[in-house]
């Protein structure tokens, strides 16, 4: 299992400002596994594109 890591704000974070003093931003690393694509828009329809499966319920 893939473990994410907390790390710094990147300094050229364009969020970092508009909070500043503010403690709500976080950044997380993952390390990718071999193989795997390292475009942004792929890994991020990867992760959004389906419903978690701890959310899925039934709305009648």
């Amino acid at each position: 299992m893939t473990k994410a890591r907390a790390v710094p704000m990147p300094s050229n974070s364009m969020l970092a400002p508009l909070y500043a003093g503010a403690d709500l931003l976080d950044a997380f690393a993952i390390r990718l596994p071999v193989g795997a694509s390292d475009d942004l828009e792929v890994l991020a329809r990867a992760a959004f594109e389906r419903q978690a499966g701890w959310n899925c319920f039934d709305i009648e």
